[in-house]
């Protein structure tokens, strides 16, 4: 899991890096906007993963367990 969010942070910051645009320059709003939408999709495949190991039955790796 950890390593898929890696990767997701990786493929998300190399793309981020290449806004095209034709009508002229990219404004720094429209630079946050398309942070913020990357960062969006990366929180959405966290929750999707979280849903799926709860759904599972299953702890997560980083969870600890209450001692008694």
């Amino acid at each position: 899991m950890r390593q898929r969010t890696s990767l997701v942070v990786l493929l998300t910051a190399i793309t981020v890096g290449c806004i095209h645009k034709q009508s002229g320059p990219v404004s720094p709003w429209e630079r946050v906007n398309v942070n913020l939408a990357a960062l969006a999709q990366i929180n959405d495949e966290i929750a999707k993963g979280v849903i799926a190991v709860q759904q599972a039955g299953t702890t997560l790796l980083f969870s600890r367990r209450r001692r008694s």
